[in-house]
């Protein structure tokens, strides 16, 4: 196994008010990663508060509630901040996550594997108390969610938009409004041919 002290940041997507969860989310994480960086909106005052009584955040982006939210632009976010921070592993979690107590004791042994990039983990959502949750279907599982998961930091790793490329958007935007004006005045020369 691998003797050199390999560093791993945890990131964390926080948004609107998730108080209710979040000291406990952090603790956890806390107790897993060297340190923490946060990203997100709309985030609660309370949520604010919290997150400056965790020693190990040592870097937060976040953008006002009129900005909307882009996935994979946090993600993108998070792992500059990752990066910027030294990271040799990255692991990603939302706000309303948590990893089992047992985590903590076996990180060390996935990050020292030397011929593994990346683990992915089987999710529980908690929905407003501890005991509510939800859980990922063995077919999502084999997915790559932007969610929970433990990487290796590479300088190539980024998070493409899933949408594609600028100007594909672009075109399939302009195609789609194109689209709908041709069904308008279909539908109003139809209209004015039945009068």
């Amino acid at each position: 196994m691998n003797s050199v002290y390999m560093k791993i940041i945890g990131c964390m997507q926080v948004g609107g008010n998730c108080s209710w969860i979040l000291d406990s989310s952090l603790t956890n994480m806390s107790e897993i990663v060297d340190e923490i960086v946060l990203v997100g909106g709309s985030v609660s005052d309370d949520s604010k508060k919290i997150i400056a009584r965790c020693n190990k955040v040592v870097e937060t982006n976040f953008y006002s509630a009129n900005q909307s939210r882009i996935e994979w632009n946090d993600m993108n976010s998070l792992l500059r901040m990752a990066k910027n921070h030294d990271a040799d592993w990255i692991l990603f979690m939302d706000a309303d996550e948590t990893f089992e107590p047992r985590f903590k004791a076996t990180i060390r042994d996935h990050i020292n594997n030397p011929d593994a990039g990346m683990y992915k983990f089987r999710r529980y959502w908690l929905w407003n108390t501890a005991e509510q949750y939800r859980v990922d279907r063995p077919e999502k599982f084999s997915s790559l969610a932007y969610n929970s998961y433990l990487v290796r930091s590479t300088s190539a790793l980024h998070f493409p938009n899933p949408a594609g490329t600028l100007w594909k958007r672009l075109i399939k935007h302009c195609n789609i409004t194109i689209q709908k004006e041709m069904m308008k005045l279909r539908r109003n020369s139809k209209s004015e041919i039945s009068r």
